[in-house]
């Protein structure tokens, strides 16, 4: 049997130096404070910016030991595991007790007598490590991860409601709490004490008030215009749900049932026919459910209480039926922009990478990366004569502004064009600016993923099948790959 390691995604390693960043800046923050301050203010300050900064080091020294020291190990024994800053302990497959996934974080987690394994997200790896804890774990109960006590040997009828009290309560108890602080904000502003102090002229202020105006509304503005999106989209959800407080789901490991009113639909997981997803389209909107069963058809709405859980407990009792994972990243083209040829079915399939969700990464970069080094030459054009003489280099801000448009204009041309093509010959990589890559079925000798992603290995050289930006249809890419490459070994642990 071969051994498994699992450690953190190496991925994780830029986060360092940020929060170090973070830690080292907010050292700088008690210089930043009038010199007139009162001594009970200035010891808030410090208080404030050093305890910030103490927890940013804390946070980046268990980042690293975590990177440097945390591990899991499966082998034909059984498990090996330490911690950030723990020793190893070890159990062997036949005293792990029991494994399931928790009933609220679902994070696996596995009962030994040296206690809880809980294999976090961030570890790499972990779909193999799972799989062979199931397969092993011979005096456990369960023999795949199902969802504490909610699992097949228990019996229980779980309800799922749309009209709940979190409906009930979450839309209006935001704007209440948003409406209070701005009276708030308002009051202390208009009824606290003015200061004796002459107030300077506009003309004479400091560019720094200006550029921490600049600063609020570039930090706050997209805070504030996203909250103008979900503001309806909470009121929506909410009307929704009340017009369907009559309505409720129930489900067992025997069956699922619906229920509106007095008309009811009962059915065993033998009985069901189909779950079929819905695809959603639109700002902020989720997938509905087609339930099909031979006493009727039934809906499960987007906004149903926990339809997540209800979606994990139907894989997990009717597998076969398992409904495929929502499509919520839409194509952006549609199905013809997927083929080469004139028609859908003709030509190579392409797998681009033109999709919502990477359309507003981009437009949150380009946005960021033009009003930041905008930011140092506002400073420059608002100096007033009363200001330090010596003026910014505005030349190198212009030209930080040149090259981060540049930078911009080649990744929305990547977005445009980039992607990768799969015809009956081979694959091919085809970005702009860079020589096609092409690679045939029959030279691929092994596939699978690492913490890095997917790779494929051809004539001894492995090749990244993608970064961090996944392509449209990425199972049906991997699918294609493993009945194709004939000759190559490994598996997708993603399929």
């Amino acid at each position: 049997m071969e051994t498994i390691r699992c450690r953190i995604k190496r991925s994780y390693w830029w986060m360092v130096p940020v929060i170090a960043g973070a830690g080292v800046s907010a050292l700088f923050g008690p210089t930043t404070m009038p010199p007139e301050q009162s001594p009970s203010s200035l010891l808030v300050g410090f208080m404030f910016f050093g305890g910030f900064s103490a927890l940013c080091f804390f946070g980046a020294i268990y980042l690293v030991a975590s990177l440097l020291h945390e591990e899991v190990i499966a082998d034909e024994i059984g498990l090996r595991w330490r911690g950030a800053f723990g020793p190893w302990k070890s159990a062997k497959w036949e005293e792990i007790s029991d494994f399931y996934l928790e009933k609220w974080k679902r994070t696996p987690t596995i009962e030994t007598p040296q206690g809880k394994l809980k294999i976090i997200p961030e570890l790499a790896g972990k779909e193999g490590l799972m799989a062979l804890i199931a397969e092993r774990s011979a005096n456990a109960p369960a023999r795949g991860w199902e969802m504490e006590k909610l699992r097949a040997h228990h019996k229980y009828v779980k309800r799922f409601d749309y009209w709940t009290n979190s409906q009930k309560w979450t839309a209006p108890l935001s704007f209440g709490t948003l409406i209070v602080c701005g009276i708030l904000l308002f009051g202390l502003n208009y009824f606290s004490p003015k200061s004796a102090i002459p107030a300077q002229p506009i003309a004479s202020s400091r560019p720094f008030d200006w550029l921490s105006l600049l600063m609020a509304l570039v930090g706050f503005g997209p805070v504030a215009a996203l909250f103008i999106f979900i503001a309806p989209l909470m009121w929506r959800e909410r009307t929704f749900a009340y017009r369907h407080r009559a309505e409720h789901l129930e489900i067992s490991p025997r069956g699922l049932a619906w229920q509106n009113g007095e008309n009811r639909i009962e059915a065993s997981w033998d009985e069901v026919r189909a779950i079929t997803p819905i695809p959603a389209r639109g700002f902020g909107a989720r997938t509905d459910y087609r339930v099909e069963t031979p006493y009727g058809d039934f809906t499960v709405w987007q906004w149903l209480e926990g339809i997540q859980l209800w979606l994990q407990l139907a894989r997990q009792f009717a597998p076969q039926l398992a409904p495929a994972p929502p499509i919520t990243n839409l194509d952006l083209g549609g199905e013809a922009a997927t083929w080469s040829g004139p028609k859908i079915g003709e030509g190579a399939r392409i797998f681009h990478f033109r999709t919502s969700d990477t359309r507003l990464v981009l437009w949150a970069t380009t946005a960021f990366g033009v009003v930041l080094p905008l930011l140092p030459m506002l400073m420059t054009a608002m100096k007033t004569p009363d200001d330090d003489p010596a003026p910014l280099s505005w030349e190198i801000y212009a030209a930080a502004l040149f090259l981060v448009i540049l930078a911009l204009t080649y990744l929305w041309f990547c977005f445009r064009r980039a992607a990768i093509w799969a015809d009956e010959t081979g694959l091919e990589w085809r970005f702009p600016l860079f020589k096609t890559r092409r690679v045939a079925w029959s030279e691929i000798e092994s596939f699978g993923r690492d913490e890095n992603g997917h790779f494929l290995v051809a004539n001894a050289r492995q090749r990244r099948l993608f970064w961090s930006v996944t392509p449209v249809r990425q199972n049906e890419l991997l699918q294609l790959i493993a009945e194709r490459a004939s000759n190559a070994s490994g598996k997708w642990d993603s399929i």
